[in-house]
């Protein structure tokens, strides 16, 4: 009671079928894969040389910061980002101002350097003295308050942000300043 079973594959042609090779027409498959050079392609992709090459780029980034510059990297990564937001948002008021100067740009990739360079200190410090565990959050926390306070004011300049929304942000902000380090006085009221 043997039935002979044969496999056929459906909607294609007999032109295509000579372009299968012999080892797929015959289930001659190692592991799946036709050859060892398309399980190598499977594996690493060499397909897409320009998108492997930036995920190596982002890994090794990415291992980098942890050993490094800080435990976390998504943190690195999204203040990197709002320094980008920042300085795109400052260019583009610069541009709509007609004050913009290329002489200004290195300014960016200072600010990156010296975030990065000193969170990476203070990390390290941290890690050898428990006396100055709160060193990196503090600096990051500081990093990130000036980067969005700094966006806030380009997107109002940039007419993105109401004056209402603007005033009352800034109206707020400087009354919790005044309650944590005192009311600033006024230069330029004369003194009786």
């Amino acid at each position: 009671m043997s039935e002979n079973i044969t496999k056929t594959t459906p909607d294609i042609s007999i032109k295509d079928k000579e372009k299968i090779p012999y080892s797929q027409k015959n289930n001659h498959l190692m592991l799946g894969f036709i050859s060892w050079h398309e399980f190598m392609d499977s594996l690493i992709g060499v397909k897409q040389t320009v998108f492997n090459f930036f995920a190596a780029l982002l890994a090794i980034s990415t291992t980098f910061i942890t050993n490094y510059v800080w435990d976390d990297a998504g943190a690195i990564y999204f203040m990197l980002f709002l320094i980008s937001f920042d300085a795109t948002t400052g260019v583009v008021k610069s541009i709509k101002n007609k004050t913009f100067s290329s002489a200004r740009l290195p300014r960016i990739l200072v600010i990156m350097i010296s975030y990065t360079s000193l969170l990476a200190l203070s990390w390290n410090i941290s890690k050898y003295s428990p006396f100055y565990y709160w060193l990196p959050g503090a600096l990051y926390g500081g990093f990130i308050a000036t980067l969005v306070v700094s966006i806030f004011e380009n997107l109002h300049a940039l007419k993105i942000i109401p004056n209402r929304v603007y005033d009352a942000v800034s109206s707020k902000l400087e009354a919790l300043q005044n309650l944590v380090l005192g009311a600033k006085k006024d230069k330029t009221k004369k003194k009786k």
